[in-house]
Parts: structure tokens; C-alpha cells; sequence
């Protein structure tokens, strides 16, 4: 990957977390490559990697989007977190002592509801 392909996808890398794009948003290479002052190329080869690393999704005839999460995404996702970073830290969740919100749901899934714009309803699971 050259250096300008490496910067667009440095770009687009802090652009879609920030917000700056959002799930179903399209990234335009125009726009991309004018915005940054790069070519075309670099920004189509910034485009696969980030598709490669599940950023962005190629869709034919369309182009690049940022993709839209299902609930059942969210929900791997989530209990992934729920396993991996209490350990990064030298702590173990416990289920006898997990924290719970006020009405008796974990506390991480009243994280997860205020996050719920980022999916999309419709690809929820049956």
C-alpha cells in the first residue's frame, strides 16, 4: 500500500468512529480523494482494505458504504466485550456479583440501548 493509501485510510478510519460518517452513509471516492488531495487510485485502494477490515462494505453499481449493524451484530459484538475486556484489565466478570442497573437489567446492556441508533431494526433476527 503506498503512503497516499495509507493516509486515506487513516482518515476514514478515525472519520467513520468520530462520526463523521455514519452507518449507511456512502463514501464517495470524489469526495474522499477531493477532500484529502489525493487520487482516485489510492482512495479505491484505501477503500479495499477498509472493506477487508469490515469498515466499509462494497455494494455493486453503488459504491462504498459504511455498513449498518443488526441487532444480532450488536449482540456478539457486545458479549465479546463482555469477555475480553475484563480480562485486558486482570479482572474477571463474576456472575454472582454483576452489576446490574436499577431495574435489574446488566448494566452493559443499558450501554448497549443507548447505542441503538447504529442498528438497523430491520436486520434484526427473527
Amino acid at each position: 500500500m503506498g503512503a497516499a493509501s495509507a493516509r486515506v485510510a487513516d482518515h476514514l478510519r478515525t472519520a467513520i468512529p468520530d462520526g463523521e460518517l455514519g452507518p449507511g452513509d456512502r463514501v464517495r471516492q470524489e469526495d474522499v480523494a477531493a477532500r484529502l488531495g489525493a487520487g482516485r487510485p489510492p482512495v479505491r485502494e484505501a477503500l479495499r482494505l477498509l472493506e477487508a477490515e469490515g469498515l466499509v462494505r462494497h455494494e455493486r453499481h453503488k459504491g462504498a458504504r459504511v455498513p449498518r449493524l443488526s441487532l444480532a451484530e450488536v449482540v456478539v459484538m457486545y458479549r465479546m466485550r463482555e469477555q475480553v475486556e475484563p480480562r485486558g484489565c486482570g479482572t474477571r466478570p463474576s456472575t454472582s456479583t454483576a452489576r446490574t442497573s436499577g431495574a435489574g437489567v446488566p448494566a452493559g446492556w443499558v450501554e448497549l440501548e443507548q447505542h441503538a441508533e447504529l442498528v438497523d431494526p430491520s436486520a434484526a433476527p427473527p
